[in-house]
Formats: C-alpha cells, sequence, structure tokens
C-alpha cells in the first residue's frame, strides 16, 4: 500500500510548485495551459497499461456479501470514525494551508512551497508508516501518528519564521501518512470482496472530506484561519479513541499482521 500510494503523493509534491509558476507566468486565468500535461500523462498511463489484464478469482468473486461485511465491520466503523477526525487536519494542510500562509504575510511562493514541504513529508510518512506497521502492528503505528499529528500542527501554529518548515515537515509525515496502514487494514479483513471493501474506505473518505472542507472553511469564516486551524488540530486528538476500537492485530509467520 506504501509504495501504491508514493507516486501519487510525490505527484501532489510537485502540483503546487507547478501551479504557482504557471500563475506566476501567465496569470490565474492561464492556468489552463496545464490541461496538455493531464492529456500527456493520461495517454501515457493507456499506452503502459493497455496489454494488462486483471479479473477477480471465481472463488473470491463468488463469496457471500453478507459475511464479508460482517468481517469488515468490526474494522470499517473505526476507520470511518479516524477519517473523520482526523479529516480536519487533513484538509487543513491540503487546502487552506497555503491561504493561511498568505494571510499570514507569505508571499505565493513562500505559500506553495510549503504546501509542497507538507506533501513531500507525507510522501515519505507513507513509505515509512506502512513499511514499520508491518512490523509493529496496525494500531500501534495508527496511535503513535495519529496522536504525534495534532501535537504537531498546534508546534507549527506557534513558531514564526523559517522555522514553520520544519515544523510542516513533522506535521505533513504524521498527518498524510496513514492511509496505507488503513487501506492494510481494509483489505485484511475483506475476505472475499477486497475491491469493493477498498472502493468502500475510498468513497468514505472523498465524501467526509467534501464535507469537512466547507465545514474548516465556516469556521475559518466566522472566527479566522488561525482559530480554525487550532480547532481542526484539537479535535484529530480524537481519532486516537477510535484506533483502540480496531481489532487486534497479531504478528503471523514471516512478520506480516493479520486480524485476530
Amino acid at each position: 500500500m506504501s509504495f501504491f500510494m508514493l507516486g501519487g503523493s510525490l505527484a501532489a509534491t510537485l502540483g503546487p510548485l507547478l501551479a504557482v509558476a504557471a500563475v506566476s507566468w501567465w496569470g490565474l486565468e492561464g492556468i489552463w495551459r496545464l490541461i496538455p500535461l493531464g492529456v500527456a500523462a493520461s495517454a501515457m498511463l493507456y499506452w503502459r497499461t493497455r496489454g494488462i489484464t486483471a479479473t477477480p478469482s471465481a472463488s473470491r468473486a463468488n463469496g457471500s456479501w453478507s459475511r464479508s461485511w460482517d468481517a469488515l465491520r468490526p474494522v470499517m466503523l473505526p476507520i470511518v470514525g479516524i477519517i473523520i477526525a482526523q479529516g480536519f487536519m487533513v484538509v487543513a494542510l491540503s487546502t487552506y494551508l497555503p491561504t493561511f500562509l498568505s494571510l499570514e504575510g507569505a508571499s505565493l511562493w513562500q505559500a506553495g512551497s510549503a504546501l509542497a514541504i507538507v506533501e513531500m513529508a507525507g510522501a515519505l510518512g507513507v513509505l515509512v508508516t506502512g513499511t514499520v506497521s508491518d512490523r509493529l502492528g496496525r494500531r500501534r503505528v495508527l496511535a503513535l501518528v495519529l496522536l504525534a499529528a495534532p501535537v504537531l500542527m498546534l508546534l507549527f501554529l506557534s513558531v514564526r519564521g523559517w522555522a514553520i518548515y520544519p515544523a510542516l515537515l513533522a506535521v505533513g509525515m504524521t498527518t498524510l501518512s496513514t492511509n496505507p496502514v488503513m487501506m492494510a487494514l481494509v483489505q485484511e479483513h475483506s475476505r472475499d470482496h477486497p475491491a469493493t471493501a477498498n472502493g468502500l474506505y475510498m468513497a468514505t473518505t472523498f465524501a467526509t472530506k467534501s464535507l469537512i472542507i466547507i465545514a474548516v472553511g465556516a469556521i475559518a469564516d466566522r472566527w479566522g484561519l488561525r482559530a480554525a486551524f487550532q480547532w481542526c488540530a484539537l479535535l484529530g486528538f480524537a481519532a486516537v479513541g477510535f484506533v483502540l476500537m480496531l481489532p487486534k492485530i497479531k504478528t503471523a509467520d514471516g512478520g506480516l499482521p493479520r486480524p485476530e
């Protein structure tokens, strides 16, 4: 899961820098000139994958939906709680960070580079957390990361000047690094329908994030972005409680975790 998500995280690192460069060169109304890059990427993806065939095995495709949900439910319900509690911090960093820094006096390049730093740190965190959770266990790694993330967010809000950049590295590495661990948990409990279970997880993530973006924006309009960031950090602590509700994981032969 970590390797799977690394490419997207690295792309999110380059995206803010490319967007800032495009706005600097052509203005916001000229950013449409980046469209050919997206078209080229889609064409390359098609060309590289056109010969790949992937079909589910008959035994897995014909499994019972109810039995699959019974196996998935104990892990999916706490994960939804984690997604919601952590989602406020994720939205604050990935959507409102450049605006927040601009209001604090940063230039367009500084705000864009700050977002790139967060995404780069998230890419590193994605690689580390998934790998480490294979050895130390999913719950333990999630609890550690989800506890550290809001503390580091509050630290970021308390510093000034160039000190914000190492703080953002730490915040990004923790806040944006939990997806591979939770996706692995979903896969380990999905029984006969792993693709459907993964789709359920991703749909929940996208839907809740969409609603949280509106909520954070409303908080910012009423009390300011700094207050919104502080509330997002405080709400992030609630995610640790949901980790304790996850089924316990023990290590199987070869060091890989499996549900008890």
